[in-house]
């Protein structure tokens, strides 16, 4: 697979749009898809690094709220499982999902290239 999806960076896309049914009015609707590895922060950074080289646009996912100091929230102890989620979390770049049927369709190519990474 060539690093050709990271065209998508340069395209024309607009966002997603929502339509208020009171008002008749659209306005952009943005968005991400995330989702977790099992097996933590150091199989996460390698998944990413492979995921990059064959061109995905994906990222480390949401730092979580075991990190946020308790003038932004407040917490009732070590949120351990809060921890683990944010050691695991990916994002897919949401523009890439407003692409061409093509584009999607080498996204998913290159999705299931890595869907043994894991395992291994």
């Amino acid at each position: 697979m060539t690093n050709d999806l990271t065209a998508f960076e340069s395209s024309s896309a607009t966002a997603a749009s929502t339509n208020d049914a009171t008002t008749g009015q659209t306005e952009p609707a943005y968005y991400k898809f995330g989702w977790q590895l099992v097996r933590g922060e150091e199989q996460r950074e390698r998944w990413l690094s492979e995921a990059r080289h064959v061109g995905l646009p994906v990222d480390a996912g949401f730092r979580g709220f075991s990190r946020r100091g308790t003038a932004r929230c407040r917490s009732i102890g070590k949120l351990e499982h809060a921890r683990q989620a944010a050691a695991s979390t990916v994002v897919l770049h949401h523009p890439i999902l407003l692409q061409s049927d093509d584009v999607i369709a080498r996204l998913a190519q290159g999705l299931r290239m890595l869907d043994g990474l894991m395992d291994s």
